[in-house]
């Protein structure tokens, strides 16, 4: 069991609420770099926690459901202040990205249908195909390079675009395949609204979004073929193009892409639908995380646990390409908005360049020529 009994009072719950509120308003560029920028704040210039301390936070974080960087920063907030610690990490962490979110998607509503903002979100949406292009190829390196992730990733990308599968049905049949054929194996690797809405349709979004952060791990990307089926697909609440504009906040407001969350909530139901979609976006995780933070040696070494990750991770790269062909199709009409995914995978894949500069400048260039 994790001992938190040696930090207990030590640190002061406001001062990990401000060093995670430092950290979700300038970290940008996705969970790596935030990683990067918790390690100097609380190993290197706080000291709170050692580098095998932090280790251990980025595997909890990487293998219980909901963004990585959120679960990393709760069993963070758990080491040192317990519970407490964790709730003040998390709303420290997201509540930039959630203020911005919210007010953007006034804005958005306020002016997307401007022909100058036409154009900027189409070029967004472009920078947005090439971002996720990059992501399909960088996990499809990682996880579906074995005759059997790439199977995996194949049979998910054909049963959802194909045969159009339920994601999440899709992941819990690559977790249930990977816990019967891998455990026994070694070296495993880790329409839309009429604005006539009430209760009942805010509880349908806090439910949505409870459920797939209670069910999906590896972060913010994963969820968006789970978003898009639910909430395009089969609710109709959002249009293709309204989903490409939130993947587009959510990458460009600081903290975790999650918040994109808060900007759909707000787009659908206003201040309540905001309030639904965070609580459900952010509660199974930290009461997943921090469980996982009290018993963290059994989740890390568990085989049935790495077996079943064997198979998700793969699963994922085809749901995630999938979404990158659905979106792709419908925000790449001509070939100037082509060339301009293209540019922003090339920028994205093989430059440092942060995405979200790449997607400023996207909007930029569509304002310009699109």
């Amino acid at each position: 069991m994790l001992e938190t009994s040696s930090h207990e009072h030590r640190v002061p719950l406001a001062h990990i609420f401000l060093v995670f509120l430092k950290i979700g308003t300038f970290a940008f560029g996705g969970v790596y770099s935030m990683l990067a920028f918790v390690r100097r704040e609380v190993v290197e210039k706080r000291r709170w926690i050692t580098e095998e301390e932090f280790a251990e936070a980025v595997i909890i974080g990487q293998m219980t459901p909901g963004p990585p960087i959120i679960n990393t920063a709760i069993y963070i907030g758990t080491h040192l202040r317990g519970t407490a610690g964790a709730a003040a990490a998390t709303l420290g962490q997201i509540v930039t990205g959630l203020i911005l979110a919210v007010v953007l998607a006034q804005a958005y509503l306020a002016h997307k249908d401007l022909a100058p903002v036409q154009s900027v979100l189409k070029g967004i949406g472009a920078a947005v195909v090439g971002l996720l292009a990059s992501v399909v190829a960088g996990l499809g390196r990682k996880f579906a390079v074995s005759w059997e992730g790439a199977a995996i990733s194949a049979a998910s990308l054909l049963g959802v675009s194909l045969f159009g599968a339920n994601p999440i049905g899709v992941l819990l049949a690559a977790g249930l395949g990977g816990w019967l054929v891998f455990s026994g194996k070694n070296g495993a690797p880790l329409a839309p609204p009429n604005n006539q809405t009430g209760a009942a349709d805010i509880w349908v979004l806090f439910a949505t979004f409870f459920v797939i952060n209670a069910f999906t791990i590896g972060g913010g990307y994963v969820m968006l073929p789970l978003i898009e089926a639910e909430l395009v697909d089969r609710r109709g609440w959002l249009t293709h193009a309204e989903f490409l504009d939130a993947i587009a906040v959510g990458q460009m407001t600081p903290g975790p892409l999650t918040v994109m969350n808060a900007f759909i909530g707000q787009k659908l139901f206003g201040g309540w639908g905001a309030f639904a979609a965070t609580l459900g976006s952010y509660l199974p995780p930290l009461i997943i995380a921090t469980l996982a933070a009290r018993h963290h040696i059994r989740y890390k070494t568990s085989r049935h646990v790495i077996a079943v990750f064997r198979a998700v991770r793969p699963a994922v790269v085809g749901l995630l390409a999938s979404v990158l062909l659905t979106l792709g199709s419908r925000a790449i009409p001509n070939p100037a908005a082509g060339l301009l995914a293209a540019a922003s995978f090339a920028a994205i894949a093989f430059t440092r360049i942060d995405p979200t500069f790449v997607i400023l400048a996207a909007g930029l260039l569509g304002f310009l020529f699109l």
